[in-house]
């Protein structure tokens, strides 16, 4: 049984995939900042009593925390920005690409195509 992934252009062979990618896509599933609390606690070296009842502690773990979800929510934007000018460029290119704003395959009025 032959097992083609489907993409957009059309079904993609194993063959292919392996051509494309020749290094193993590997998923990273133990990531210390899936527990951001544990990591800012191991790296003040408090302890969640000590956050309770040390204001001092409190304030240094809620500006941590502060820092932590800034860089996520930051990191996500950029991510998105890069992935809104990959699709304009890949428009450019002729290629049959939503657009990122309104969803339209041909040209569209919206202010993405003429940036």
């Amino acid at each position: 049984m032959r097992r083609d992934l489907e993409t957009p252009y059309g079904p993609l062979s194993a063959a292919t995939f392996a051509r494309l990618f020749p290094e193993p896509i590997v998923r990273l599933l133990d990531w210390p900042w899936a527990r951001p609390l544990t990591v800012i606690l191991s790296a003040t070296r408090w302890t969640i009593d000590d956050v309770v009842s040390d204001p001092a502690a409190a304030r240094e773990v809620r500006a941590l925390w502060r820092v932590w979800t800034d860089a996520r929510r930051l990191a996500a934007e950029i991510e998105w920005r890069n992935t809104v000018a990959e699709s304009l460029w890949w428009r450019e290119m002729g290629c049959p690409v939503p657009c990122p704003l309104c969803g339209a395959v041909e040209r569209c009025s919206c202010t993405a195509d003429s940036a």
